[in-house]
């Protein structure tokens, strides 16, 4: 949970997000909140630092990352 401030609306909104990892596989959710909407995401983990994500975005549009952590 955190606390974001738009300059554009000259607001504070909440911000928040959690994470969960599906057991034995490669697999895991995070839903994050951005203060006006909620966000799904589906990851999957490879090759120990690799992580390709399909982010929803909103109604008709998602994004996709990758990346790794090192």
């Amino acid at each position: 949970m955190g606390v974001a401030y738009g300059t554009f609306d000259d607001e504070l909104r909440a911000i928040g997000g959690i994470h969960v990892r599906i057991p034995r596989t490669h697999l895991g959710s995070t839903v994050i909140y951005d203060g006006m909407n909620v966000h799904p995401t589906l990851e999957y983990r490879f090759r120990e630092r690799h992580v390709l994500t399909l982010l929803w975005v909103d109604t008709r549009d998602l994004g996709l990352s990758y990346s790794i952590a090192f």
